[in-house]
């Protein structure tokens, strides 16, 4: 190829796909060729919104290039006309409201209702709205149900399913039916039924996170259990009671055989139920665990069970997992790319010092303690980490774990090139984010040995230098190298 003129546009369009507005709009500006290649992927996303200041795109402009955008962002009423616009290549929808908007319920819901109607090559759905939609919204839940063509993923944040009345509520849930994804979060507090004749077996994967409290654990697991065909299932909730007897009675009754991701919180039963749960659940990708009783029995079948097949497994919020058990992890899990434990003590790493076996691992969320009366005991420590290549992110803080800071057994290794442990992770080159937490006392040089070793670095968190100004100083010095710190 001699000129530019040349590039097949498929090879532009996947230039485009690299480039932000920004830089999209700087070709478009610089000839008409470029101009006619890639001015479509300025429309490719479009956000409506009525804003004081700022002039809406104009509805006949919209027409225009209505062909070209794939993704809806509306935020707030628009004037009606908005609504009936065709776009031939939609495919994700965004409705976005505030709580400080008047709003008509009713008006909203029509207007929804008609959107998707008009575009049923919609698959992905996000809905964000604090109580507006009223009590007998139910336009856009038979819209998306009867129009839709191939929906995937709906989407649902702040919505109040209790606010419904039991009509439209059927309605719901027969529109969340026909996705394969569904993510909900809101309230469900003084939910009725509406699921109970409904087939739940297209939905695959299923969040849902209750922020009623109590929650309606019972209305819930109701509900999941007429999603036969899960193979993830993610349930979060503000109750303090699990029905763990429940729970138990669908899992030895083979309700979700494809099930290989979960996803599990408040369990306040005892450890050989939550074992229970583990022994019975078929053999999983992704576990993340929240359990106050986790502990030998849990875990052992645990490693019986799922060790073989856990690609990530996050157990940072069990009070009950020992250092010697998250150790056992990583000498076992082979497959593993994901793991997220609370503490390591320096002394079980150096009395287990073979090598882990999840050469895999992508993201490791873990603190090393303790040994801090033994001299040499970081080598160990940097050592391990040395070998595993793959790594691009590790986090070292327990900011998330309020009461873990007073129980550490000491400092925590230094990640200087005094101490020598910064020079042996020379070989963990895909390192993109370093979140330090507490203790460490670095200086310029060690910023700048990682900025040089680590060029895909992105991030570094945490306290850098127990010296407000020095830590500033390495702050500004990391910034001015594109590093986010």
């Amino acid at each position: 190829m001699s000129f530019l003129f040349d590039i097949p546009q498929e090879v532009l369009d996947l230039i485009g796909d690299f480039l932000n507005n920004r830089d999209v709009a700087r070709m478009v500006l610089a000839c008409r060729h470029l101009h006619g290649c890639f001015s479509p992927l300025l429309w490719k996303k479009v956000t409506l919104q009525v804003w004081p200041g700022k002039q809406l795109i104009p509805i006949d402009q919209l027409q225009t290039r209505a062909y070209c955008v794939h993704t809806l962002q509306i935020r707030g009423p628009l004037p009606l006309e908005y609504y009936s616009v065709v776009f031939p290549r939609l495919s994700v929808l965004h409705l976005e409201t505030t709580a400080t908007t008047d709003y008509s319920g009713a008006e909203q819901d029509y207007n929804w209702a008609c959107l998707v109607r008009h575009n049923p090559t919609i698959q992905y759905v996000d809905l964000h709205c604090p109580h507006v939609l009223s009590r007998n919204s139910s336009e856009v839940w038979s819209a998306i149900s009867s129009s839709l063509q191939n929906p995937k993923r709906l989407r649902l944040d702040g919505l109040g399913i209790d606010a419904f009345s039991n009509s439209v509520q059927e309605l719901f849930w027969k529109a969340a039916s026909k996705f394969e994804e569904v993510d909900y979060m809101g309230f469900d507090q003084l939910a009725g039924g509406g699921h109970n004749i409904i087939d739940f077996s297209r939905i695959k994967r299923f969040a849902y996170t209750s922020i009623d409290m109590p929650g309606r654990t019972d209305y819930q697991l109701g509900l999941f259990s007429r999603c036969t065909g899960l193979t993830r299932l993610r349930w979060s909730h503000a109750s303090s009671y699990f029905p763990i007897d429940d729970f138990i009675r669908f899992l030895e009754g083979k309700t979700w055989p494809l099930l290989d991701d979960l996803a599990l919180e408040r369990i306040a039963e005892e450890d050989k139920d939550v074992a229970t749960v583990i022994r019975l659940v078929p053999p999983l990708k992704h576990l993340r665990l929240q359990a106050r009783s986790f502990g030998p029995l849990c875990f052992g079948e645990l490693g019986k069970r799922h060790f073989g097949t856990l690609r990530s497994l996050c157990l940072s919020r069990c009070d009950g997992l020992t250092s010697r058990m998250a150790l056992e992890v990583l000498n076992n899990c082979s497959l593993l790319e994901v793991f997220e434990a609370r503490c390591i003590s320096v002394v079980d790493l150096a009395e287990l010092p073979q090598p882990w076996a999840c050469h895999r691992l992508k993201y490791l969320g873990i603190c090393f303690n303790g040994g801090h009366d033994q001299p040499g005991m970081d080598s160990v420590v940097f050592e391990q980490l040395s070998r595993l290549k793959q790594l691009e992110e590790i986090d070292l803080s327990l900011t998330d774990i309020p009461h873990m800071r007073r129980r550490l057994e000491g400092r925590v290794p230094q990640w200087d090139l005094n101490s020598g442990g910064l020079e042996r992770l020379v070989t963990l080159r895909r390192l993109r984010r370093v979140a330090f937490g507490i203790g460490q006392n670095l200086e310029q040089e060690d910023i700048e040995w990682m900025l040089e070793h680590w060029r895909l670095l992105e991030s570094l968190e945490g306290i850098l230098s127990p010296y407000l100004d020095i830590s500033r100083r390495l702050r500004a010095f990391a910034a001015t190298r594109g590093v986010d710190c």
